[in-house]
């Protein structure tokens, strides 16, 4: 604390070395605290919501909006583990956040050292990305039961260029559009075909690119009628 010399003298003068000894013990009763308010922004951001909001509303909106999305992916040991544990309605919200913690640290979130904290913010950032695609297709998918011939896919298009933000589109497939769509898509198989697979892979990425981003600056330019906003506010509410 560098209070070396003056310890070393006859009659130290240590007011500044208790004052120093406070402020330490202090920062460190606060380190774990502040931690774990920390944490609650990272949840609260990688989720879109408002970062004032509260740890027990962090959890209710959680529940409302995620609950059963872990039946729309396979991953079962990562993202439907993850949203179990956000979806969880048992216990108070302090055992809530630490089960969450838990599985992103793989220890107590107490005995964390700051790689394991580094990790796990970066996993939930990648869970997040990811909860908002299954989210995505879930309200496709409930929003497209009513006009499909029976069993039905549905798939998240997505296009991400470095400097860029995300474009993507969500689209069902149904038995009738997948017979369709067979000619057009055995056409774009043999033209591909014809081509070592990175260029396949090339072209795809770069056709699905210009596309998406074609719809999207097309539906801007179109005015959005009062009932399409309404439906667009129920969905960001709800």
């Amino acid at each position: 604390l560098g209070y070396e010399e003056e310890l070393e003298k006859e009659k130290p003068n240590l007011e500044g070395l208790a004052n120093s000894l406070q402020s330490c013990l202090k920062e460190l009763k606060d380190a774990y605290p502040n931690m774990l308010e920390q944490q609650v922004k990272m949840l609260l951001e990688a989720f879109h919501i408002d970062e004032n909001t509260s740890l027990a509303d962090l959890r209710s909106n959680a529940i409302g909006r995620y609950a059963g999305l872990d039946q729309y992916t396979v991953d079962v040991d990562g993202l439907r583990a993850f949203i179990k544990r956000i979806t969880k309605k048992q216990g108070s919200d302090e055992e809530w956040l630490e089960n969450i913690l838990m599985f992103l640290g793989q220890k107590p979130s107490k005995n964390w050292t700051d790689a394991d904290r580094a990790e796990a913010d970066v996993k939930l950032s990648d869970f997040g990305k990811r909860i908002l695609d299954l989210e995505s297709l879930r309200l496709h998918y409930d929003k497209s039961k009513e006009h499909m011939d029976g069993e039905f896919d549905v798939i998240l298009l997505k296009s991400l260029k470095k400097g860029g933000e995300p474009i993507d589109e969500v689209v069902a497939i149904d038995r009738k559009r997948k017979e369709a769509i067979q000619g057009c898509k055995e056409e774009l198989k043999k033209a591909l075909s014809e081509h070592s697979n990175e260029l396949q892979l090339a072209a795809l990425a770069e056709v699905v690119d210009e596309f998406l981003l074609e719809r999207r600056n097309s539906n801007t330019k179109k005015p959005k009628s009062s009932n399409a906003r309404n439906k667009i506010k129920e969905v960001k509410n709800g």
